[in-house]
């Protein structure tokens, strides 16, 4: 059963990055929302995986499902059939409970079930990353004549943002279609997302001081700083965990040399380029003593 904490650990991440995104959904920055859509999507997906694993035991020998088990996670088998499992069969197990089941309704609601992951993903990722790229231009940390912090008027949306994150998007589209190691390299991807969800939770542990005033007038007013503080501490505690067991497994695939120099390489120039933006300009250090202003930046009248 440990086996699945990597793929339920990546899951968590995305779950987190959908709730920093609440401004663009309604009502969604109240803590009973966010509370509300975590654990019934997490129950969904429970019973989604449980109804998949039955339809795969129902249809296949326990020796078959083992076998091919032992191939995607351990490497257990021939190359070819190492590489049939990992690359053909994806996404695996989806695919195989489809070919298992026999039934052309199972196979629609699975293949429409992973078609609406995929677009979930992708939207996570272009609402996040232009989210970054708006702070990045405000914060000085990008040209300014790129205009990457215009928000449409009528989309209310930052356009320039979105166009930009879609162009540097398609060379890594190339390369994960065809270098075959490039999936083992942008493993470094999962990572980095696990070190900045276990080092955000050990920020929100300041919330009930460093933020006083952002906190006494939101849903979490109520709860008390103690709790706040031991939940933080407790998720980047069991957070990190994960995060080191990426660099000392080698099961999960981001050991070795390639995988660590491409982290270690974004670490370093993101690094640089706060280094270079502070040095030009104090609106870097400006932001860091203020509450984000996102609502106001993506403001959206939901009465209408």
């Amino acid at each position: 059963t440990l086996g699945i904490v990597p793929i339920a650990w990546t899951s968590l991440q995305w779950a987190t990055y959908s709730v920093e995104q609440n401004t663009e959904i309604a009502q969604a920055d109240r803590f009973a929302k966010q509370f509300f859509m975590l654990v019934l999507s997490a129950l969904a997906v429970a019973i989604v995986l449980m109804a998949i694993a039955h339809v795969e035991h129902s249809h296949l020998s326990h020796e078959f499902v083992l076998a091919a088990s032992a191939a995607y996670w351990n490497g257990s088998a021939s190359p070819g059939t190492i590489t049939f499992v990992k690359t053909v069969l994806q996404p695996f197990p989806n695919v195989l409970a489809m070919v298992a089941s026999g039934s052309g309704l199972v196979a629609f609601l699975i293949a429409f079930g992973f078609i609406a992951n995929a677009f979930q993903i992708t939207c996570n990722s272009f609402i996040g990353v232009s989210r970054i790229l708006v702070a990045m231009s405000n914060d000085g940390l990008v040209p300014q004549r790129l205009g990457l912090n215009i928000v449409d008027p009528l989309k209310h949306a930052p356009v320039r943002a979105l166009w930009a994150y879609f162009a540097a998007s398609l060379p890594w589209i190339v390369l994960y279609n065809f270098i075959p190691t490039w999936s083992t390299y942008s493993l470094g991807v999962t990572f980095a997302c696990g070190y900045v969800f276990a080092f955000s939770a050990l920020a929100a542990t300041r919330i009930p001081t460093k933020m006083v005033d952002a906190w006494k007038s939101s849903d979490l007013s109520a709860v008390s700083p103690t709790l706040i503080k031991v939940t933080g501490y407790l998720g980047f505690a069991f957070g990190i965990v994960m995060v080191i067991s990426y660099l000392v497994l080698p099961k999960l695939g981001i050991t070795g040399t390639v995988p660590n120099f491409i982290v270690a390489a974004i670490v370093v120039v993101s690094y640089l380029i706060y280094l270079v933006a502070r040095v030009r300009s104090r609106l870097v250090d400006e932001a860091f003593s203020k509450t984000p202003a996102e609502v106001e930046q993506f403001y959206r009248d939901n009465s209408k």
